[in-house]
């Protein structure tokens, strides 16, 4: 039975990572399904992760095919007693909707053609460009419980209390999703009316009667439609927030279908979508979405579905910050999940239009892991085939998916059971992590107190209506400001060592625990948060923003409260032209960096700061340091480049700094490290090299060095290395290798570099090798390895 407690993830009671990969059962003929489980326990899986495609298995109304009646790739029955017989867990998709380039996203034709009121329409009455449907319509509800019952009724025969290994359930597939990508909110005249219940529940008589001066229930309908008057911001905001609810609503009501047709004993899921391009800017926009949906105290989980393609130094930190974004917005000891992790080539459409490093796989399961992941889903894990649907579609090829007769060219095994050049170094990553899974399980970063600082509302903007002009002018600003400092603060923050977290603060406590805050800012900031923030820097916080600081609320009304308490007057904003090199002048403490172009300037009117940035040929200031009550503030109303040491400059004015370092000379370093550590005091140290060279360096906690030589470090490659991490009787104190297994007679390193050194504690005889020095101090010894004639182990073998 899966259960959770402190972001960890318990498999009856044991802290477990889930290392899972995505099989489509019916994309593979039934003779493919055991050797591809083979390839996928031999790379060190532990779960197999499908979607179950109502579109498949309903494919006539009514006439629902569970074991292979109609086509032999419909017996998920069997599946799932497969995996069983091969001792995986399983995590299963049921949709409705599912996505995975499947014909209206798995929902099965007959469903529009029933019920075309299902189908919304967006603003002005635009027709819908994606297969989205009113979720909540009774008819909806109806056809998809009546799928609910046919396969959860299957699905709970596996469940753990039955002897099952069914863990986990995903609930629909990327829920808000389609109206978000194509600008089409779902204002079926369903919803319109939810819409105006939702307000009515939101708001008292008098507050609504002021917010909203028409007649609610004649005038209504129309302004949501085509929200362009003096309103257009209320509207849209309000939208975010009715859907946000509708969106938990709709969950919900699926986890009550399961529950009654039996599926009990397990954790229920919904995946978060967003990245895209290779980045992760908009992800937030779905964490914005579901924030609601994940919230309580109970068992629906988030889980992240992310795309990154290669990682490199220009976009780790967006990995990185999803990651964070994502924990920070779990409550309730609620773990960290990815639910599509794309591993595999990035050859999507098998064209060789990407082609990734095999090293961009190695990075992200470190660093998912090192964030505290405890449940990883490879996201496509192997290829297969679409079959053609028994009666003629008239679309053009008459097969189950859009992607044409083949489908996960990019996965580590190819659509023909090949694996790819990827495949070997996720496949030692991965084993090196479960071999010793049980510290992994219970790993987590210990934070230095510098934090970013999120705001879902700035990611409440995924329907926008062409015609709104303030609202435009909000989102706009809000979008141009939002991810601000992920390309600096942040990237400079993470390469500098900063252990960094990340805090709600629309919704959580902020109080001095937090020495430092990071925040993007926009022109647009709730009044509340305003006043939150006020008192942080008050009572003693230090605050680096970056972008442009608050003149208005979320309703678009003068507030100024921060600036205010800051004793600083937004002023003239300016922007980049033809033929205008708009350049920022550093003065001041960072003086001695050179001049150079930005995109845009704030200026502000400020008493008694110490100016850090002026603009060129007006002498206007645009950046400042400042004491505010107890606390101080750095502002920074531009975009800054990512000079690491203009950073470190700006943490000696805020007077806090990270806890790990390294004496990398290389301009930008191009080296992320983190640490983390268990309740019995274990740790490991993350180090990952994104460039082509080799490193060698010394890494530093609190100014102390951690080893007594240098770290070499790879180019492309990453490091995990222990420090006071115990097996038994034998307690590795350090080493300048990773790894990889642990057995009682045994230590297995993976052979890094020429020279090493490995420290234990123990009071145990290593056995001879001719290229050890061991050196005996009381309990301790030291390990000194010649590794140039050894292969890629080095095994320290216990008499």
């Amino acid at each position: 039975m899966l259960s959770y407690k402190n972001k960890q993830f318990l498999i009856n009671g044991k802290p477990s990572l889930i290392m899972a990969g995505e099989i489509h059962y019916y994309r593979l003929d039934p003779s493919e399904w055991q050797p591809r489980i083979d390839e996928l326990k031999a790379a060190g899986f532990n779960t197999v992760a499908t979607y179950i495609p109502w579109v498949c298995h309903e494919h006539i109304e009514g006439d629902i095919d569970l074991t292979g009646k109609y086509h032999p790739r419909h017996n998920i029955k069997a599946f799932i007693e497969l995996c069983e017989k091969n001792d995986l867990f399983l995590f299963l998709r049921p949709g409705p909707f599912i996505m995975a380039e499947m014909k209206n996203d798995g929902i099965p034709h007959w469903v529009y053609k029933k019920y075309p009121e299902l189908i919304p329409t967006g603003f002005d009455h635009q027709e819908a460009t994606t297969p989205t449907l009113d979720y909540l319509a009774p008819n909806f509800l109806k056809a998809s419980k009546d799928w609910y019952q046919a396969i959860m009724t299957l699905i709970s025969e596996h469940i753990p209390s039955k002897g099952g290994k069914v863990i986990g359930i995903q609930l629909d597939n990327e829920i808000g999703m389609l109206s978000w990508v194509s600008n089409r909110p779902d204002l079926t005249e369903h919803v319109i009316n939810q819409f105006k219940d939702w307000l009515r529940d939101h708001y008292d008589e008098a507050t609504l009667s002021v917010r909203y001066p028409i007649q609610l229930e004649t005038e209504f309908p129309e302004l949501v439609r085509s929200p362009k008057n003096e309103l257009d911001i209320i509207v849209h905001h309000d939208l975010g927030l009715f859907m946000r609810d509708r969106f938990k609503k709709y969950v919900h009501i699926l986890r009550e279908y399961a529950r009654e047709f039996g599926v009990v004993d397990v954790l229920y899921f919904v995946n978060i979508h967003g990245t895209g391009g290779g980045r992760g800017f908009t992800y937030p926009i779905g964490v914005s979405q579901l924030i609601e949906t994940y919230a309580a105290d109970d068992d629906i989980l988030s889980g992240s579905d992310v795309y990154f393609g290669d990682v490199k130094i220009y976009n780790f930190q967006d990995i990185y910050l999803c990651n964070s974004i994502t924990d920070a917005t779990n409550h309730h000891g609620k773990p960290l999940s990815t639910l599509e992790f794309n591993l595999g080539d990035c050859n999507f459409g098998d064209n060789f239009a990407g082609r990734d490093l095999a090293s961009s796989n190695d990075f992200k399961i470190r660093l998912h892991i090192a964030q505290g992941n405890k449940f990883l889903n490879d996201y496509l894990y192997c290829g297969g085939t679409n079959y053609r649907f028994d009666t003629s579609l008239g679309d053009g090829n008459d097969r189950i998916a859009t992607t044409g007769e083949t489908h996960g060219f990019a996965a580590p095994i190819g659509p023909t059971g090949i694996p790819n050049y990827t495949y070997p170094r996720m496949k030692r990553v991965l084993k090196q992590f479960m071999a010793l899974h049980e510290k992994h399980a219970t790993s987590f970063i210990d934070y230095d107190p510098i934090y970013y600082g999120f705001i879902p509302d700035y990611y409440m903007t995924e329907y926008i209506y062409e015609h709104a002009p303030n609202c435009t002018k909000k989102y706009r600003n809000i979008s141009e400001n939002r991810n601000i400092a992920w390309e600096s603060a942040v990237r400079a923050t993470l390469l500098s060592g900063t252990k960094l977290g990340t805090i709600d603060i629309q919704n959580d406590i902020l109080d001095q625990q937090i020495k430092e805050l990071i925040l993007s800012s926009s022109e647009y900031m709730s009044e509340n948060l305003q006043q939150k923030l006020s008192a942080y820097v008050n009572q003693g916080g230090a605050l680096l923003l970056q972008g442009q600081l608050p003149r208005y609320n979320e309703l678009g009304e003068d507030c100024t409260i921060l600036a205010d308490s800051i004793g600083a007057k937004p002023g003239a904003i300016g922007k980049q032209a033809f033929r205008h090199q708009l350049s920022i002048v550093h003065q001041g403490p960072v003086r001695d960096f050179p001049e150079y172009n930005v995109d845009y300037y704030e200026a502000y009117q400020v008493q008694d700061a110490l100016t850090l940035l002026t603009v060129y040929g007006t002498n206007e200031v645009c950046g400042f340091f400042k004491e505010v009550g107890l606390g101080k503030v750095v502002v920074l109303g531009t975009n800054m480049k990512c000079n690491l040491a203009f950073y470190q400059r700006i943490q000696d004015l805020l007077q806090v700094y990270p806890s790990l370092s390294h004496d990398i000379t290389i301009p930008g370093a191009g080296v992320f490290m983190t640490e983390t550590i268990n309740s019995d005091q274990e740790r490991f140290l993350y180090l990952i090299n994104m460039d082509d060279v080799d490193k060698d360096f010394n890494v530093y906690r609190n100014g102390e060095p951690l080893f007594d030589r240098k770290i070499h470090l790879p180019a492309n490659d990453g490091l995990t290395l222990p420090l006071e991490v115990q097996f038994d009787d034998v307690t590795i104190v350090s080493s300048t290798v990773e790894l990889s297994d642990a057995k009682h007679k045994s230590l297995i390193f993976r052979n890094t570099e020429k020279y090493s050194t490995i420290i234990l504690r123990t009071d145990r005889t290593i056995e001879e090798n001719p290229y050890f020095k061991i050196t005996k101090s009381e309990h301790l010894l030291k390990i000194e390895t010649d590794n140039r004639l050894l292969d890629d182990e080095i095994i320290v073998n216990f008499v």
